[in-house]
């Protein structure tokens, strides 16, 4: 033990002798390192710092314009959102067993837009509601949504239509070109024959041609009977297949006699946004179209 004490001894005196004889140049030397090390340490820091705030102010103007885009975004889709559907007062049109055909106008003044989905129901302050019923309204098209055969109970002057939901979607530029296919449709020797009486019935008849290029599929023809402004009948009828120039001789008997009709309206209804109306077209996928 005691040869041990006197090496660590001897070796903490070298220790401490040459520390002390070096000291002048141990001083320099820290001095040289720190002087090095600053010399390097501090533009390091400068230049890192320089990039620091350089790049927050970009950042800064970046989130700004970020800010600025999305408000033109807001402005922009509220801009080109489409205009509501008008909906108007609800008609009702009197049958002959006592029943009502109830009718309401709807209007769609967008272009760009058309309601891909409308569902709707009849109602009244008495408690009556129908149930619920679904159609869909083209682009810039006027257009009543019927109710038909409806036993109503209570008074019928307060009814009125509500519109459950409405979806819109987008009408393609490349589809303008379908929005005058329903009026390309030919409705010749309209006749309305009027009946001796309810039990007699009265009827109308015409020639439906489809002039289109198009063979077709689903399509409801409305036929509305005036007198004067009033609508005071309402029918309709289903066309199932019908080829491009095809004729087809449509008849629609009334349960009411109608002496005096003054005009007979005939308006189509055909979804031409719907693929499967048109027949022998190739369906595109709806990611595709």
């Amino acid at each position: 033990m005691a040869g041990e004490n006197n090496n660590l001894n001897e070796k903490n005196l070298k220790t401490a002798y040459f520390l002390e004889t070096k000291k002048k140049y141990l001083k320099k030397f820290l001095f040289i390192f720190l002087v090095v090390f600053n010399l390097v340490a501090y533009p390091f820091l400068i230049y890192h710092y320089t990039v620091y705030f350089a790049q927050s102010k970009e950042m800064d103007g970046i989130l700004e314009e970020m800010n600025q885009t999305s408000v033109e975004f807001n402005v922009i889709n509220k801009i080109n959102a489409p205009m509501p559907l008008n909906v108007g007062m609800a008609g009702i049109v009197p049958m002959a067993d006592g029943k009502y055909n109830l009718i309401c106008q709807v209007e769609n003044l967008n272009r760009k837009w058309f309601v891909e989905v409308i569902k709707f129901k009849f109602i009244s302050p008495t408690g009556f509601e129908s149930k619920e019923y679904e159609s869909f309204v083209l682009p810039e098209e006027e257009k009543l949504l019927i109710d038909f055969n409806e036993k109503v109970s209570g008074s019928v002057d307060q009814i009125s239509c509500q519109t459950t939901q409405i979806k819109w979607q987008r009408t393609k530029v490349k589809n303008y070109k379908f929005l005058s296919l329903p009026q390309d449709f030919i409705f010749r020797d309209v006749q309305y024959v009027p009946g001796l009486s309810n039990a007699d019935g009265a009827a109308t008849q015409f020639k439906f041609i489809n002039s289109t290029v198009y063979n077709l599929r689903d399509i409801n023809l409305f036929v509305f009977l005036y007198e004067g402004n009033k609508i005071v009948g309402v029918e309709r009828t289903f066309v199932g297949e019908m080829k491009s120039n095809q004729e087809k001789s449509i008849k629609i008997i009334w349960s009411n006699a109608y002496p005096f009709i003054s005009l007979t309206v005939i308006k189509p209804e055909i979804n031409i946004f719907d693929p499967l109306v048109f027949i022998d077209l190739p369906i595109i996928p709806e990611e595709k179209r």
